[in-house]
């Protein structure tokens, strides 16, 4: 029973690198609240895999920072269908930004893949070059 907010900059979301702001809000109270101030951050912190003490508490809900690819990759925040807010002007989904997290990712891949085949080609033309050597013994 909770609404989350996810505040972000444009930067973060651009460079898919740094943390982001996750507000908690308790949809409703039951009968019983007793304890609930206790309850909410332990429910949050199971559901986050976070310490009960790394939320804070304030007038604005129940609130953790969160790198933007750890709450990118876990389907317990997807699930909840926060309200995406970046710079202030909101977006009722993370697409915006999970698909700039996504083409980041390929371009990692890339650079990593291109990385590998200039070092094979380095290595098959160090090979050649000794191949010749020895195939053409100097006199």
């Amino acid at each position: 029973p909770f609404k989350l907010e996810i505040e972000t900059s444009e930067e973060v979301c651009e460079r898919c690198d740094g943390d982001v702001k996750l507000v908690f809000k308790e949809c409703s109270t039951g009968p019983d609240n007793s304890n609930i101030d206790e309850r909410i951050p332990m429910k949050i912190a199971e559901m986050m895999a976070i310490k009960p003490e790394d939320i804070t508490v304030d007038s604005s809900g129940y609130s953790v920072k969160l790198p933007i690819a750890t709450v990118m990759a876990n389907q317990a925040i997807l699930n909840i269908k926060p309200k995406f807010f970046i710079d202030g002007t909101v977006t009722d989904t993370l697409t915006q930004c999970k698909s700039k997290c996504e083409s980041a990712d390929w371009r990692i891949y890339t650079i990593v893949i291109l990385n590998l085949i200039a070092a094979m080609g380095t290595v098959v033309l160090v090979v050649r070059l000794k191949y010749q050597e020895v195939a053409q013994p100097s006199s």
